[in-house]
């Protein structure tokens, strides 16, 4: 998963656990997650 964000596919999501590795998981969500929400706000703000 990590490897498809990396490689431009942000629409790409970790799949949850509930362990150590189900947080790291969510953490990596909540970052793409603003990732596109702060692209999106730049494409606005240029369009602008």
């Amino acid at each position: 998963m990590a490897i498809r964000v990396a490689e431009g596919e942000v629409d790409a999501r970790a799949g949850l656990r509930q362990d150590e590795i189900g947080d790291v998981a969510t953490a990596i969500n909540t970052m793409t997650n603003r990732l596109v929400q702060a692209q999106t706000d730049l494409t606005r703000s240029n369009r602008r």
